[in-house]
């Protein structure tokens, strides 16, 4: 499948206050190799409810905090101008909150109007919304508060055992430091009624944040935090989201792939990872181009040029803005059992004859967040971009575990997670819009009841891209379904493809959670992925060689021993 974690997300979520002394390390906010930056789409209510944090009660609580003018989700006509924006603030790795250097995109919108609208204002979550700010000069200046972001999501009401929906508005402000008496950090709106502003000063084509913050760590590399940032606070004035007390803007040129007026492409697999999707491919001349490699960029090409049975495709084409808040760049890589390496192109193998491109072992395409280090939002390994088979064998192939976690008393519930492959044994891409899995608990078909699971009604059979909401997860080809019991040995897969009203089954894929290993039952389905080799055991690692006891979120390193005791080194990234 498509590899990506979930780790960092330029985000905040502090409702707490931050424990211990008001000092951080001071490291980069990004990170700063081999590390993802895709993050699942969550709301700020499930971040906060997710890190178990509850709303602190401010010692001086301000009155209902308001705005005279409603969020700008567009701004007026006008000059946009790209930058990358470098920012100290606050952020959410993972559900731990930290501070530190960050950088992103953002672009300013210098409108007919005179007014000056920054977009995303925030390093620390995007608000798909503008700050608008006076041109006053060689300054830009906001006056705050401004209504910056609203969500609706749902709260959980205990006497009624029932959730009720919750609409928040959000305010960009400015925010003061307050320690509490047991030493933890919190942030407040002023207890005053003043107008209050924020400026930045431009100067050619950088723009700098008027806000004094020493970013120079102590003797122990750590930072301060910030007396004073610019935030953002609910309607009740609580600090929830995003803080930053250093900004700068670098103004960036970004000049995306454009395809030949007139361009006839057709449609191609990509097969990476055990999985693949479609392009679209098209030839002028030599040149190729290639779009929809990855799904938030549908409309993005990547261009190669074709040089005998050669085709080379540089590192470096901008893609667009994810998330409005990276700029995503294609890079041909290079990898080994730790770590992916930056290289000048990648250069695939090309059959014209029956139009198939091949990846060398050991190369990658990758959409990065950076020019200069890898920071990805996606990794495709040793792809295959072939014509499309309009009549491919039906049959899927075997379900691939990755991790599973036993029962643990406080949650109640145990998981397995796998994929679910869309793809038969000649790699060719299945439409898995009639595809069905079955769960097997010590050999027995599972059902899934509807008083145990969000469902309306009892189910053995679960559709491919089926999710609901609590016990059963699907992404893409990533699955997890959870068990809210204990007690079992054995947790067996089965995939299925319904054509023309034939049904195609898959292999067994039986699951041994007590030595966390798995195998291939070739007497169940007709196609197994290790090749008609026996799985002995499955032992993880990560990436300083350390034995782990399941896969961990990030790069792990799976190590296969088969039965004829031969071994498989591959690796496997965990969301």
């Amino acid at each position: 499948m498509k590899k990506t974690l979930l780790t960092l997300s330029a985000a905040l979520v502090a409702g707490a206050g931050m424990a211990n002394t008001p000092r951080v390390f001071a490291g980069e906010g990004t990170p700063d190799f081999n590390q993802s930056m895709r993050t699942e789409s969550k709301s700020l209510m499930e971040m906060v409810n997710k890190a178990g944090m509850a709303q602190p009660k401010l010692a001086k609580a301000p009155a209902r905090v308001s705005a005279a003018d409603p969020i700008i989700y567009e701004a007026p006509a006008g000059e946009t101008v790209n930058y990358l924006r470098s920012v100290y603030g606050f952020y959410l790795y993972w559900w731990y909150i930290l501070f530190g250097s960050n950088e992103g995109a953002s672009d300013i919108v210098f409108g007919d109007d005179g007014y000056a609208y920054i977009h995303n204002p925030f390093g620390g979550w995007a608000t798909n919304s503008y700050l608008k700010c006076e041109v006053k000069g060689d300054k830009l200046v906001a006056t705050l508060p401004q209504a910056i972001y609203e969500e609706d999501s749902n709260a959980y009401d205990e006497e009624t055992d029932e959730y009720y929906p919750v609409h928040t508005d959000y305010y960009a402000t400015l925010l003061y430091q307050e320690i509490g008496e047991d030493g933890t950090v919190n942030y407040v709106m002023a207890d005053t009624d003043e107008v209050q502003t924020i400026s930045w000063t431009m100067d050619g084509d950088k723009i700098t944040m008027d806000m004094e913050y020493d970013t120079t760590p102590d003797e122990e590399g750590y930072l301060s935090y910030p007396e004073v940032m610019f935030g953002m606070v609910s309607s009740e004035g609580v600090w929830t989201i995003a803080g930053d007390c250093a900004q700068e803007y670098n103004k960036v040129e970004v000049n995306p792939v454009v395809a030949p007026e007139g361009l006839e492409t057709s449609e191609w697999a990509f097969v990476h990872d055990g999985a693949g999707s479609f392009v679209n491919v098209g030839f002028d001349g030599d040149d190729v181009y290639i779009n929809n490699l990855d799904s938030s960029f549908p409309e993005s090409y990547i261009k190669g040029k074709v040089d005998g049975d050669k085709v080379v495709f540089e590192s470096g084409q901008y893609m667009g803005v994810y998330a409005g808040q990276h700029y995503i760049y294609f890079i041909g890589a290079t990898f080994d059992e730790s770590s992916y390496y930056m290289a000048d192109n990648i250069t695939l193998n090309y059959d014209a004859a029956n139009k198939v491109m091949t990846a060398p072992e050991g190369t990658a395409m990758i959409l990065n967040a950076a020019l200069d280090r890898i920071y990805y939002l996606s990794v495709f390994t040793e792809p295959v971009i072939k014509v499309r088979n309009e009549n491919p064998n039906p049959v899927p192939g075997a379900p691939i575990p990755s991790s599973f976690a036993d029962y643990f008393e406080d949650y109640g519930y145990s998981y397995i997670q796998f994929s679910l492959p869309n793809l038969n044994a000649d790699d060719d891409i299945l439409s898995t819009d009639n595809m069905y899995y079955e769960v097997y608990i010590d050999g027995d078909l599972f059902t899934f009841y509807d008083d145990e699971y969000n469902i309306e009604e009892e189910m053995e059979q679960i559709p491919y891209s089926f999710s609901d909401g609590d016990g059963i997860y699907a992404n893409g080809t990533a699955h997890t379904v959870s068990f809210y019991f204990s007690g079992y040995e054995t947790v067996g897969l089965k995939l299925y493809n319904v054509v023309d009203g034939e049904t195609y089954a898959s292999p067994m894929t039986v699951w041994n959670v007590l030595d966390n290993s798995y195998y291939i039952d070739n007497n169940v389905g007709i196609q197994s992925v290790a090749s008609g080799k026996g799985v002995a055991g499955v032992e993880y690692y990560n990436l300083q060689g350390m034995k782990l006891d399941r896969p961990a979120p990030g790069i792990n390193v799976c190590r296969t021993t088969m039965e004829d005791g031969s071994v498989k080194v591959t690796k496997v990234l965990v969301k």
